[in-house]
Formats: C-alpha cells, structure tokens, sequence
C-alpha cells in the first residue's frame, strides 16, 4: 500500500521509518512508549532518528505528517491545529535531554 504524503506541496516529506517509529512509540504523546523510544535509543537502537528528527524539524518538512505522529487527539478536517513545533520540542526534550532542539532554517524569498 501506497502512503499519502500530507506534506505540502514542494516540501519533502519526513522518511516513512521515521514516521512509523514516532507513531508505533510515541502516538498521543504516550509517556510508556516515549520512555521505551527513549531506552531503545540509549541502547544504540534507531541510530538514524535524532539525525533524521533534526533534520526534519530544521528544514520544516513533513511537520503536518510528524505532528500527526505524535498527536494526542486526531486533527478536525485533516489539519492539525498547530504545526507541531511545541509537541515535538516536547518529545525531543525527553528523548535526547542533552541536545538542544534543532533550530528551523529560515529561507528568504526573493521578490
């Protein structure tokens, strides 16, 4: 089965790994599954996830796909009310405590 990227158009959309990771672990904010992401990770499980999570979070891409993710309650219409940015600076903060949360790039268009 195909998945449907929820990104906007011209945006890149978070890898699918990512997004099943964050939703199986971490779907409704869960504290259990956040704090087993959390050990697993301490482990040397999902090695890729901080890299590809901060890159995500710093280009902007797919935040609609990565707020759906974790989101405690579903979106009304298919829109999330927010983008996500503080639930997942949330997460980030309790899955690596000592790394400070990515910064989104900025792009200036040009007129």
């Amino acid at each position: 089965m195909t998945q449907r990227s929820l990104a906007p158009a011209g945006q890149v959309a978070p890898s699918a790994r990512l997004v099943q990771v964050l939703w199986t672990y971490c779907g409704g904010l869960n504290r259990d599954g956040i704090e087993d992401l959390r050990i697993a990770l301490s482990k040397g499980q999902y090695a890729w996830l901080q890299g590809e999570l901060s890159e995500s979070v710093r280009d902007g891409r797919g935040m609609t796909e990565l707020w759906l993710a974790v989101s405690p309650s579903a979106p009304i219409n298919g829109r999330p009310p927010s983008n996500g940015q503080s639930e997942l600076c949330a997460l980030w903060c309790r899955l690596f405590p000592n790394v400070p949360f990515p910064k989104q790039v900025r792009t200036v268009r040009e007129v």
